[in-house]
């Protein structure tokens, strides 16, 4: 594996040759690689976390090995999500693509993401010429269906766990926590992180990892990208209510403290004029 042997997509060939030139790649560049390699390659992870330990100045075993489990679906902790190869919202003006890969600096936005896609003219003007100043993209087949053909295989490797009774009555796999490892769950079965799409066993099938209720009615069984950036804007407006609401309870948590050291009648103080867990119950 070497900085163009990932040139499906350019994003996925600015971050390996991010990480090949500096021994580092930017985190949703590590996530958006992962899924690539696993789930439209179908390559397993493995492969992956080989190169990343071998490549990463800070490459740590333990937690190298972790997160590419956790991409290839057999970790802890599956991602809840899928970023699309050929998504632009983590980079709409296409700057990161432009760093790491100048040959395609000439590109407009549009089409710095999928060159294949740019008129003869516009690769022309760009001095631009696929197969020659910038290597064909090694997968051709349509990703919709890439992807597809991967989640139905993990689907019908998930159905025979749940025969043999790893997973639950709601579709959450299971595991036998080693004894030793844990307080709660030693050498019993503890419900692990387990992927909507992948819970039920059939029905539609998302390109975003987007939940199977929010396609529910769509004439396609795929997301697109609008529909994802949809997603991720539903996804920072959540955060936004959370931080909002965090920063509500800080102003009253702030005003309860405030109230406590006026001396009200109903403060509760010690001799040091800190009330202890004791005295508050």
């Amino acid at each position: 594996m070497n900085d163009t042997c990932m040139v499906a997509l350019c994003s996925q060939h600015a971050g390996m040759r991010e990480l090949w030139q500096t021994g580092w790649m930017q985190q949703t560049m590590r996530m958006v690689t992962a899924a690539f390699l696993t789930e439209y390659l179908n390559r397993s992870w493995t492969d992956g976390a080989a190169w990343f330990h071998d490549t990463l100045v800070d490459a740590d075993l333990a937690i190298n090995s972790m997160m590419w489990q956790n991409a290839g679906k057999s970790g802890l902790d599956q991602w809840n999500f899928t970023l699309l190869p050929t998504s632009k919202s983590q980079d709409p003006t296409g700057a990161y693509i432009k760093q790491w890969v100048p040959e395609l600096r000439g590109l407009a936005a549009p089409h710095i993401h999928t060159p294949w896609t740019a008129p003869a003219a516009s690769l022309e003007a760009a001095g631009v010429e696929l197969g020659k100043t910038y290597p064909h993209r090694i997968v051709t087949s349509d990703l919709s269906e890439l992807r597809a053909a991967n989640v139905m295989a993990i689907r019908a490797a998930r159905a025979a766990a749940v025969e043999a009774g790893l997973a639950d009555g709601r579709g959450y796999d299971m595991l036998t926590v080693p004894e030793g490892c844990t307080l709660k769950h030693d050498g019993k079965k503890m419900v692990i992180l387990t992927k909507q799409e992948y819970r039920q066993l059939d029905g539609p099938i998302t390109s975003t990892g987007k939940s199977i209720a929010a396609v529910a009615g769509s004439s396609s069984s795929m997301v697109d990208e609008g529909e994802e950036e949809d997603f991720e804007q539903q996804q920072q407006q959540q955060l936004t209510k959370s931080a909002k609401r965090r920063q509500k309870q800080q102003a009253r948590n702030s005003s309860s403290s405030n109230s406590s050291k006026a001396g009200g009648k109903n403060s509760v103080r010690t001799k040091s004029g800190r009330a202890t867990f004791k005295d508050m119950q």
